[in-house]
């Protein structure tokens, strides 16, 4: 049994998400005067020392026959670094944290987070009494 087909769509699913949606994405942004979160990246770490966890993870479209024509990347990325020699974690999303939403969904986590802690205790407060 031979690996090739698979390795060969893993390849391609990394260049898919190299373009980062394609050059007129990617043109936008520099006409808007911004980098891409990849050139970013590149400036903030250490030359050739950042390592992508999970670069191929997004949504692939396939053809009649099974075969990868492209692939709607993972809105964030994630790997390991280096800062001036020091070990770091870099991520990098789309969520900015201006955004209304961004408090919304950092409000629900804490109100589930509060709530794992002390509902089990509540719940099971009564039971353990007997």
């Amino acid at each position: 049994m031979s690996w090739t087909p698979e390795l060969e769509e893993l390849a391609q699913r990394r260049a898919f998400a190299l373009k980062m949606g394609g050059e007129e994405k990617v043109r936008r942004q520099h006409e808007g005067g911004k980098l891409t979160v990849r050139e970013r990246i590149d400036q903030l770490v250490d030359p050739e020392s950042f390592r992508e966890v999970g670069g191929l993870a997004g949504t692939g479209q396939y053809d009649a026959d099974g075969k990868l024509i492209d692939v709607t990347p993972s809105n964030v990325i994630i790997g390991r670094a280096r800062v001036r020699q020091r070990p770091v974690v870099v991520t990098a999303g789309t969520l900015r944290t201006l955004e209304p939403l961004f408090v919304v969904l950092a409000t629900g986590v804490a109100v589930i987070l509060v709530l794992l802690t002390f509902l089990p205790a509540l719940a099971l407060g009564p039971l353990a009494e007997g």
